[in-house]
């Protein structure tokens, strides 16, 4: 009798053990587990599990490390851990996209823009108890987010780990309102509208397709909204983005098929 208990007792311990549900926390949102999942239970879970990341610190009163898991090691660990969500791109990655922009049938290309902008006073007229006559009131800073160009036909390197590490910007905010400040394009306080590079004016009216590979004959994601023009992400190698304005629909620039991405096994997309 005793020895039926026993196994009993086990069973039921097995049991119960296997069944026990974890909350694991990410991002503010709830995900149920049992001790026998994996992370990449975790990793499925999310919009695009792809260029998902798991990260786990382990800390000590001296230091830490971290440990990053996607989809080809998730399995490693199990869910059960506290982890920080993060998306690609990430400080190590190097991606290119590629970027038309057309104004009036017009192809423009630009470089990155100088750090410094000297800012006009409101009025023409300099403040009386301004010692110094400078012909601007002051000097608004920009600094490098890893998002630029290389006047190199508007392709758009993103490769966070050039910026400096309080100032690094990784996943879904690497947005092409990145790019269009690297290179001075300005977006209207009401987020309706763009300005170029050295012009007054702000200008209405944008379309934009995106190709999640140039080669694609259709456009995954298409706008005309400049606030989710600015916010797009930009994660995808080899990508395409067509900007147009008011204008006929510039044509597809292939260049970006010439670069490379690092690490050579980028994770891809296909819809």
């Amino acid at each position: 009798m005793t020895r039926y208990y026993s196994v009993y007792c086990i069973l039921l311990f097995i049991v119960l053990y296997w069944n026990t549900i974890l909350i694991v926390q990410l991002n503010n949102k709830n995900y149920y587990v049992s001790y026998f999942y994996d992370a990449c239970y975790l990793i499925k879970q999310q919009e695009e599990p792809i260029f998902t990341i798991l990260t786990s610190k382990e800390q000590d009163i001296f230091t830490y490390v971290e440990y990053d898991l996607n989809l080809s090691n998730c399995h490693t660990r199990t869910a059960n851990s506290q982890w920080q969500l993060r998306e690609r791109p990430i400080v190590g990655d190097h991606i290119h996209l590629g970027m038309v922009l057309s104004v009036n049938n017009h192809i423009l290309n630009f470089h990155d823009r100088n750090m410094s902008q000297p800012i006009p006073y409101e009025d023409d007229h300099y403040p009386v108890t301004c010692a110094d006559k400078r012909n601007y009131a002051y000097e608004k800073r920009w600094y490098h987010t890893g998002v630029h160009t290389h006047c190199d036909g508007n392709i758009i390197h993103v490769h966070p780990w050039s910026a400096p590490d309080q100032l690094r910007i990784e996943g879904r905010k690497v947005r092409l309102k990145m790019w269009f400040e690297s290179v001075g394009m300005e977006v209207s306080p009401d987020k309706q509208a763009l300005k170029l590079p050295g012009e007054k004016e702000y200008i209405y009216d944008w379309n934009m397709e995106y190709y999640i590979d140039v080669r694609d004959d259709k456009p995954s994601f298409q706008s005309r909204s400049v606030e989710e023009i600015m916010n797009f992400w930009l994660v995808d190698h080899h990508g395409e983005i067509l900007l147009w304005h008011r204008s006929i629909k510039p044509e597809k620039d292939f260049r970006v098929l010439n670069y490379t991405s690092h690490p050579i096994n980028y994770p891809k997309r296909y819809i």
